[in-house]
């Protein structure tokens, strides 16, 4: 019995854990692409954005749109996954991105909704790396 429990377990994690791979190849892609549209559909409806010149509450279209306005004018280079975690309901990212116009960090917040998590919180600031 306990070798079964043990088993059910590990599959759980281990399909948890392949979805959020999923979920950071797309981010990944989007950051690297500078086109936030290719991952919208794991944006929640309402976000907190904070980006070096803005810094609020915007819907999922307005955070797309600005994300990617902001990523075309520094012409991102390369992104990566620094660490990433859970704590309860929530997942985080910790990012590096590198662009034509310096480095920056970019921080993920996502919350379960439902069934799934989606980002709640994008926060992009200068790095000193």
């Amino acid at each position: 019995m306990k070798r079964f429990l043990l088993i059910i377990i590990a599959t759980c994690l281990f399909s948890v854990g392949r979805l959020f791979a999923q979920d950071a190849s797309d981010i990944e892609n989007a950051f690297q692409k500078a086109n936030l549209s290719l991952m919208s559909d794991q944006i929640s409806s309402s976000v907190d954005l904070i980006l070096p010149s803005e810094d609020s509450s915007v819907n999922r279209d307005e955070c797309v749109n600005l994300v990617t306005r902001f990523l075309r004018s520094v012409s991102p280079k390369d992104f990566s996954i620094i660490h990433q975690g859970n704590r309860g309901e929530t997942k985080f990212m910790v990012c590096s991105l590198t662009t034509a116009r310096g480095n920056y960090r970019v921080h993920l917040l996502f919350k379960k909704v439902n069934t799934q998590y989606l980002i709640s919180q994008i926060r992009i600031e200068p790095s000193n790396e």
